[in-house]
C-alpha cells in the first residue's frame, strides 16, 4: 500500500472540485491543507510540468486556476482508487473508522481534501480530523458540512475478541439466544456475521463474500473485533476461489494498519495458516510460536487450541508425527474443557489417522463418527470433507480399498481451499494405497 504524496493530495482536491462542476480554489485549498501558497505553487507547477493539469487563466494571474488533463485525470482516479483501499483507520479505543464511507457523507471538496490530508498523509486522529472539518463551518465554507459530520462516528461497544468468537460460530460455538448487544445496528450486523459463516461453510463462497463486505460497509464506524473477523472470513473466501496472492496481501494490509496487539496475533494465525499450506514451514512456525506466546498472555484459551491444532498439522506434514500428536492432544484437552465442537472434530479428524497408523482402527472410526456428526450440525462442508478423505485412509490400513475409494472420491465432491491442497490429499491417498498393495503399478 503506498504512501500518498503531497501531490496526491493537491491533484484529488482539484479533481474533487471538478467533479462538483466548481472551479479548483487554490487559496481555499492551500488552507484547509495548512501549507503556504508559495508551497502550494510549487506543487501546482510540478503537477502543470508532468502534464497532469492545464492553467485557466493566466499564469502570472494570482486569483487562477486550474484543471485536470487527460492524463490528470486518470492519475485522479487512480488515487481515488488507492484511497478506496484505505477502508479503515484503526483507532486506539477499539474503533474502526470506513474512511471510504465517510467521505461518501462529506459533499465539500475541501472537506474531503482536509479528511484525506489529515488521516492517510498526516496520520491524525479521526476525531480531531472531523472536529478540524466542522471547524471550516464557522467560516461559512459549507453550510452543509455540519450537518453531514455531526453524529457519523458513534461509539460501538467493544465486545471481547474471545466473546465474539464464541458467540458468533467462528469455532462452531452455537450462537447465544440473547442479543449481547445493546444497538440495532450492531444486532444486526452480529447476525450477519453469523450468517456469512453459515454461508462459509457450506460452500457458498459468493454469497458469503457478499455477506462480509455487507458489513463492512454497513456504518461509518463499527466495533474493530468484527470488522478484523470480517476481513478473515473475505481472506477465506479468497483462498476458495484459489486467489492465494490477494488473501495475502489483503491481511498484509490489514495487519499494516492494526495496533491491537491481539488482533495483529490472529491476522499473523492466519498467515501462516496460509504459508503452511504453501510448503512455507519455517515462516509459518514463527508466525505460530508468536501468536501462540500472545494468546498466552492475553488468556485466549480459544485461539489457543486453534493455533495447537494448526501446529499439529504442521509437524504430521513434516513426519513429526510424536510432535504432531502432543499439539493435537493439548489441543483437545483445551476444546474439550470450553467445548468447542469444531475444533473438538478437527482434531479428532485428525488423531483418528494417528490411530489408525497404529492400528486402533476402531477408535479412529469412532473419533471420525463423533466428528462427522458434529459437523453435520454446524452445516460444514469443507468439514466433512475432511471427515471422508480420512475415511478413505482408515479403510485402506483396514484392508477395504473399495470402500477407501469410495470414501476419497466422496471427499472430493466439496471444492477444497487450494488446488495445491487437493493435489496434497491425491499424493497421501495415493501413497497409503501404494503402500498396503505392496507397489504402485497395482494402484486403482
Amino acid at each position: 500500500m503506498r504512501r500518498l504524496s503531497r501531490e496526491d493530495i493537491v491533484l484529488f482536491g482539484i479533481g474533487a472540485a471538478i467533479e462538483r462542476d466548481d472551479v479548483p480554489n487554490l487559496e481555499l485549498l492551500s488552507e484547509v491543507m495548512g501549507i503556504d501558497h508559495r508551497s502550494l505553487d510549487r506543487v501546482v507547477q510540478s503537477l502543470f510540468k508532468k502534464g497532469h493539469i492545464n492553467y485557466i487563466k493566466n499564469k502570472s494571474n494570482r486569483d487562477q486556476s486550474v484543471i485536470l488533463s487527460k492524463k490528470g485525470g486518470s492519475r485522479y482516479s487512480s488515487i481515488k482508487m488507492e484511497i478506496s483501499k484505505r477502508v479503515v483507520l484503526t483507532l486506539d479505543d477499539g474503533k474502526v473508522v470506513n474512511i471510504d464511507k465517510l467521505l461518501s457523507n462529506i459533499s465539500d471538496p475541501y472537506g474531503r481534501v482536509r479528511l484525506i490530508d489529515h488521516l492517510i498523509f498526516k496520520r491524525r486522529p479521526v476525531q480531531e480530523v472531523i472536529e478540524s472539518i466542522r471547524s471550516m463551518n464557522a467560516d461559512k465554507r459549507s453550510e452543509k458540512m455540519e450537518k453531514e459530520v455531526l453524529g457519523l462516528v458513534p461509539v460501538p461497544e467493544m465486545i471481547p475478541l474471545n466473546k465474539v468468537l464464541e458467540r458468533y460460530c467462528i469455532y462452531g460455538v452455537c450462537p447465544s439466544p440473547e442479543p449481547v448487544t445493546p444497538t440495532l445496528d450492531l444486532m444486526e450486523r452480529t447476525h450477519l456475521l453469523r450468517e456469512a459463516e453459515i454461508l462459509r461453510r457450506k460452500g457458498m463462497i459468493r454469497e458469503a463474500k457478499e455477506g462480509y463486505s455487507k458489513i463492512l460497509q454497513s456504518s461509518v464506524c463499527m466495533e474493530s473485533n468484527f470488522w478484523v473477523l470480517c476481513i478473515v472470513g473475505i481472506v477465506q473466501c479468497l483462498l476458495y476461489e484459489n486467489e492465494v496472492d490477494i488473501a495475502l496481501k489483503m491481511l498484509d494490509e490489514t495487519l499494516y494498519v492494526t495496533k491491537n496487539p491481539l488482533q495483529r496475533a490472529f491476522l499473523m494465525k492466519n498467515i501462516a495458516d496460509i504459508l503452511q499450506d504453501l510448503g512455507r514451514m519455517d515462516q509459518a512456525s514463527d508466525m505460530y510460536k508468536h501468536c501462540l506466546k500472545v494468546f498466552d498472555k492475553k488468556d485466549q484459551p480459544i485461539l489457543r487450541s486453534a493455533i495447537l491444532n494448526n501446529l499439529g498439522v504442521m509437524y504430521n506434514r513434516e513426519g513429526k508425527l510424536k510432535e504432531a500428536t502432543r499439539y493435537w492432544e493439548d489441543s483437545l484437552r483445551i476444546a474439550r474443557r470450553l467445548r468447542l465442537p469444531w475444533i473438538i472434530s478437527m482434531v479428532s479428524i485428525n488423531l483418528a489417522d494417528v490411530y489408525s497408523k497404529k492400528g486402533k482402527t476402531r477408535l479412529a472410526l469412532e473419533y471420525l463418527r463423533r466428528a462427522r456428526s458434529s459437523l453435520k450440525g454446524i452445516g460444514d462442508l469443507e468439514g466433512l470433507s475432511a471427515v471422508d478423505f480420512n475415511m478413505a485412509l482408515v479403510q485402506i490400513d483396514m484392508g477395504n480399498h473399495k470402500r477407501a475409494e469410495h470414501y476419497f472420491e466422496r471427499s472430493k465432491m466439496f471444492s477444497l481451499i487450494y488446488l495445491q491442497k487437493a493435489k496434497e490429499r491425491e499424493e497421501v491417498y495415493r501413497s497409503r494405497m501404494a503402500s498396503h498393495m505392496g507397489k504402485k503399478s497395482d494402484l486403482p
